[in-house]
């Protein structure tokens, strides 16, 4: 929804200034969103996480500490555990007892042995002063196995000139050379569900089985 009020050519004519607080969860908030929208409304963001099987949230952020691109701390009646997907033993839990959530394992890209987590890619992409939305996939690669690809909804004032080298290019600059997206595609929008969660799925089924 935030990522839309600013995709939004009139956004800076809505009078937010009754809000101070929002809240949210499904998916990471961008760093670089959050505190877009701190600087240019004021308005304080933390994130949430929750599942349709527990019919309430099951973590949370205190408002008056909450950390950006984190789930938060269990709510009362919540029992959490972090678990090494390959022993199964439980881990121990920070000094902090704030849960963060780095990506789902079958989303992980195995580029030449480093593992590439997509939505790392994506939080740094969203930095990128030409970058609206972005998804990030696998994409087959003959020498490393697969390679990353980045599916990008550029701001509108960047879709007269942007190219995808300049996207790659700024890459470069910002993270490690094994994230840098070896491919990028622009598209007018991301496919989303009905609770506007992009549909990374359908994007990773149109590649060749990477």
């Amino acid at each position: 929804m935030i990522i839309d009020l600013f995709g939004s050519p009139n956004y800076a004519s809505f009078d937010l200034s009754s809000l101070k607080f929002l809240s949210g969860g499904g998916a990471a908030m961008p760093q670089a969103v959050a505190e877009r929208l701190q600087r240019e409304f004021n308005i304080t963001f933390a994130e949430g996480y929750g599942l349709t099987e527990t019919a309430a949230p099951t973590h949370s952020n205190p408002p008056e500490r909450a950390k950006l691109q984190c789930l938060g701390i269990p709510v009362i009646g919540t029992d959490s555990r972090i678990i090494d997907p390959d022993t199964l033993q439980e881990l121990p839990q920070g000094a902090a007892g704030y849960f963060f959530i780095t990506d789902r394992l079958k989303r992980m890209i195995n580029a030449s042995g480093y593992k590439v987590w997509p939505s790392e890619v994506e939080l740094l992409l969203f930095k990128c002063p030409l970058v609206q939305e972005a998804c990030v996939i696998a994409t087959r690669d003959a020498y490393r196995g697969e390679s990353v690809k980045a599916v990008i909804v550029l701001r509108t004032e960047a879709r007269a000139t942007a190219r995808p080298e300049h996207i790659i290019e700024w890459a470069r600059e910002h993270m490690a050379a094994y994230k840098v997206p070896r491919e990028v595609e622009f598209v007018d929008a991301l496919p989303k569900s009905g609770s506007g969660k992009v549909m990374w799925r359908l994007l990773q089924e149109k590649e060749p089985a990477a």
